[in-house]
């Protein structure tokens, strides 16, 4: 077990993780924004369509015909923005995203695997397995706690600037 190239692996999961959660974020805020869109038209459409219908009952009828005319098409465009968001995907680098991710944890599942770099071994010696089960989390927890400080030291260096 080489603990330069798992910490390097876990670094490449927890970057690839991040992308995928903010390239699906994007998405899912894309999506809402055009369901939002068409829900607003819609509701504009069927206040003129309703707007329409009481001029309807009116003896004339050319304004409370260009009113429906109006209140249609309305309609007609919230159902193509609809459309739209329902049928959009999350796009390239999401799954790019995803395919790094991937191979960051196959890597790290050839790291900590038993028999990495052992074609006989079957099991983990008793070094093994405290370092796997001890020293890994509390490596990984090290790691995040001084990336933390880190970022803590530069936005506090950035505030007093």
């Amino acid at each position: 077990m080489n603990l330069r190239s798992l910490t390097q692996d876990i670094d490449k999961l927890s970057a690839a993780d991040a992308v995928v959660l903010n390239s699906y974020a994007r998405y899912i805020l894309r999506k809402s924004a055009l369901c939002a869109l068409a829900a607003f038209i819609a509701i504009c459409g069927l206040g003129l369509l309703e707007l329409a219908s009481f001029w309807l009952l009116e003896p004339t009828l050319s304004p409370a015909g260009a009113v429906a005319v109006l209140g249609a098409v309305n309609v007609f465009v919230a159902l193509l923005v609809f459309a739209v968001a329902v049928l959009l995907k999350p796009g390239r680098e999401f799954s790019f995203a995803l395919t790094v991710r991937k191979s960051a944890i196959q890597s790290l599942e050839q790291d900590v695997s038993p028999t990495a770099g052992r074609a006989d071994a079957s099991a983990f010696t008793i070094g093994e397995a405290f370092v796997s089960a001890v020293v890994l989390p509390l490596l990984v927890t090290l790691l995040r706690n001084f990336k933390a400080a880190q970022s803590a030291k530069t936005e506090l260096a950035e505030t007093e600037k």
